[in-house]
Order: C-alpha cells, then sequence, then structure tokens
C-alpha cells in the first residue's frame, strides 16, 4: 500500500515537473531586435533584421534613411523608435517592387516615411495577409501608397498618403478591414479606391484634392463609409460604379467639382445623414435602382439631385435647399421613385421633371423657390443636359482606365 502512493506522489511530481516546464517553453517572450545606421544596434539593415527575426518578434529601427526593399515572410512588429514618420525614412532600392512586401498574417508596421515604388508597385502591400496593420506612416510618391490584395481583418489607420501616382490607398478583393482617420491628399486616381470588395469600413478619413474622386467603388458591395470628408476632388466627391448594398452615412462632400455623391449602375444603397454641398451635382444617380436617400443636407449646389434613367429609388425627408438650378431633377425616370417628405426650398426651381412620370410624390414642403414644380427646362440651365452627358462619357472612360490598369496588374 505504501509502494502504491509513494508510486502516485513520484507520478504527480512528473506530471507537475513537465507541466511547468511547458508553461516555461509557452511563455518565451518574444525577442526585440534594434536597427540603425551606426554600429550601436543589432543590425544596420531592416532586412537583415528580418530574416534574423523569429514569429512575432519586434523590430526597433532609429532614425535615418535606409534605402531598401523589403520583404516580410513572418509575423513581426516593425515600428520607428521615435514614432514620428518623418524622422525615419523607407526609400525603394528598386523603384520596380513594393517597399515594403507583406505576405505573412499579424505584421504591424509603424511610424515611417515610405516612398519610391512606380508603378504597378505600392509603398505597402499586404497579399493574402489577414489582421495586419499600418499606423501612423507617411505614403508619399509610390504608386500605390497602402495595397491589399486578398487581404481580411486588416486595419489602416491614422496614415497619410500624399501625391501617390494612382491611388492613397487601394483595396482589391478584400474584405472585413478598417480603412480609418487616414489623410488621402493629391493622389493622380483617388483617395481610397476598392474594387471588387465587400464588408469594409471606411470611416473618418480626410481625402482632399485627388485627381478624380476622393473615394471610388467598383463592383464592390455591402461596405460601410462613415463620416468621411471629401473635399475639392477634380471629379467626384464619392463614386460608386455597378456597387450595391453599401451604406453611406454622416460624410461631408463639399466643392467637388463635378458630383458630391455619384451613383452609377448601382442599386439598394443607401445615403443617410450626409451633407453635400458646394458641389456641381448633390447627388447624381444615373441606370441606378432602389436606392434610399434619407436625411441628407443638400444645398449650395449647381444641382440638388439629379436623377436619369433611374427607377425605384426613394428621397424621403432630405433638406435640399439653395441649390442654383434645381432641388430634384428626373430625366426619363419613369418607374417609381419616390419622393417624400423632402424640404425643397430656395432653389431656382424645386423639383424639375423631364420625360419622367409613375413617381410617387407627396408630402413634401417646397417654399421660396423662382418656381416650386416645372416640367420644361427653362433657357437658363439647359447646359446642365450637356453636363450630363459629358458627366456619363467621363464616368464610363474612368471605370475603363482602372479595370484596365487593375488588369495589367
Amino acid at each position: 500500500m505504501k509502494a502504491t502512493v509513494c508510486n502516485i506522489k513520484i507520478g504527480i511530481k512528473v506530471v507537475l515537473f513537465f507541466f511547468a516546464l511547458f508553461l516555461a517553453l509557452g511563455s518565451t517572450t518574444a525577442a526585440t531586435l534594434t536597427v540603425s545606421n551606426s554600429e550601436e544596434a543589432d543590425y544596420t539593415s531592416i532586412q537583415k533584421a528580418i530574416d534574423s527575426a523569429s514569429e512575432g518578434d519586434t523590430i526597433l529601427v532609429s532614425s535615418g534613411t535606409y534605402i531598401e526593399n523589403l520583404v516580410i515572410t513572418k509575423s513581426l512588429i516593425l515600428k520607428s523608435v521615435s514614432g514620428i514618420p518623418e524622422y525615419t525614412i523607407i526609400e525603394s532600392s528598386n523603384p520596380k517592387d513594393h517597399v515594403f512586401n507583406v505576405t505573412a498574417d499579424s505584421v504591424n508596421i509603424s511610424g515611417f516615411t515610405i516612398t519610391g515604388s512606380s508603378s504597378p508597385y505600392a509603398g505597402i502591400s499586404f497579399y493574402g495577409c489577414d489582421n495586419s496593420t499600418a499606423t501612423d506612416n507617411k505614403l508619399l510618391n509610390n504608386n500605390e501608397g497602402i495595397w491589399l490584395d486578398s487581404a481580411s481583418g486588416c486595419r489602416i489607420h491614422n496614415n497619410i498618403a500624399n501625391s501617390n501616382k494612382d491611388s492613397g490607398i487601394f483595396l482589391y478583393d478584400s474584405k472585413d478591414n478598417i480603412i480609418e482617420n487616414n489623410t488621402l491628399n493629391l493622389n493622380e486616381f483617388s483617395g481610397i479606391s476598392l474594387n471588387n470588395c465587400s464588408k469594409n469600413i471606411l470611416k473618418n478619413n480626410r481625402a482632399t484634392q485627388n485627381k478624380i474622386d476622393g473615394i471610388f467603388l467598383v463592383n464592390s458591395s455591402s461596405n460601410l463609409l462613415l463620416n468621411n470628408s471629401v473635399n475639392s476632388s477634380e471629379f467626384s466627391g464619392i463614386t460608386l460604379s455597378e456597387s450595391n448594398y453599401n451604406e453611406m452615412k454622416n460624410n461631408s462632400v463639399y466643392s467637388n467639382w463635378n458630383c458630391g455623391f455619384s451613383l452609377v449602375n448601382s442599386s439598394n444603397n443607401i445615403l443617410t445623414g450626409n451633407d453635400a454641398e458646394k458641389n456641381n451635382f448633390g447627388v447624381f444617380l444615373k441606370n441606378s435602382t432602389n436606392n434610399t436617400v434619407e436625411g441628407n443636407e443638400i444645398s449650395e449646389n449647381s444641382e440638388g439631385v439629379c436623377l436619369q434613367s433611374a427607377s425605384g429609388n426613394k428621397l424621403y425627408s432630405n433638406k435640399i435647399n439653395f441649390n442654383e438650378w434645381y432641388g430634384i431633377d428626373t430625366c426619363e425616370c419613369k418607374d417609381n421613385n419616390t419622393y417624400s417628405k423632402n424640404q425643397i426650398k430656395n432653389n431656382y426651381i424645386g423639383f424639375y421633371i423631364d420625360k419622367s412620370n409613375d413617381n410617387i410624390t407627396e408630402d413634401n414642403l417646397l417654399e421660396g423657390n423662382e418656381k416650386d414644380i416645372a416640367k420644361s427646362r427653362p433657357t437658363k440651365p439647359v447646359l446642365t443636359l450637356l453636363i450630363i452627358g459629358v458627366t456619363l462619357i467621363f464616368v464610363i472612360i474612368i471605370v475603363f482606365v482602372f479595370l484596365k490598369h487593375r488588369n495589367s496588374k
């Protein structure tokens, strides 16, 4: 009996020993590797530090300029010591490659200025990555600033992407990512572009003076655009092309050359609580069906809302005031658009109907307009027809060039 008890005690001690050993091995802390242009750090090359690092390690990069193209195939944290992008610059040594080429999950890149990639490459490329992060970086003079391809669960936060040859941030075939608090200025195509993407959140971004659009979606569905500010785009603030079931909420689009919101061949989208001011068209719907435009403030545009060959759309409870020509302009809209409880005040013409019928209007407030309702165009805005035609042609050209450019990659 005593021998049995002794054996049990020994067995318990052995189990506890191996359990403690397992915990000790499992709790091994990740290493921190340092990089500097001087010899005071572990490495003078960021890539050599990456190659030497193990999964989960942190690489701290001291201030300075590093001329490298970096390939990351393991989960790592890379950050500058200062946290100030201007102090730590990563410049491409080979413009015909990504500056950061990331193909691993759970990579975090923060605190760098990243520059020098040419077409079709990016400052940061996340390819096939899950749960990776880019924060507090500056992306300057690349082709794409940040490029996500087949990526999910990534967070692109608090970056500045300026003066890139294509888009500041570009997502292709990617879902469930968060693009938040980024500043996107003076990019040659758009601030943010989505192609064939779904279930992404674009939140609190600021896009100014981008060459074509502030935010551009093509073939993309079920994305949320929330609290973004887009102004002074040379074409439109936010454009949806062949994109369905997206929600645009509490965005501010103003002083864009053509449209605040442009929806072309797009259906079942929701625009609510947005401000569209001082654009050519506040909201423009072309060949688009079953969209809901509700509770928006659309004012001081050349035209407030323009619908062309659009059906089944619902415009509810919008404030459509002080637009130069029309509050609402319908052209060849013949299938049950609904206009209800809108405030349409102090426009040249409140509600213009052109070759449109079978639409429902009820409980709208028309007040202070030069003319509340008209069914023939006055002489003043004849130019609008030409503008709309040119607009449609321009949108088609943009989409064609954009898709051709993507396919070339």
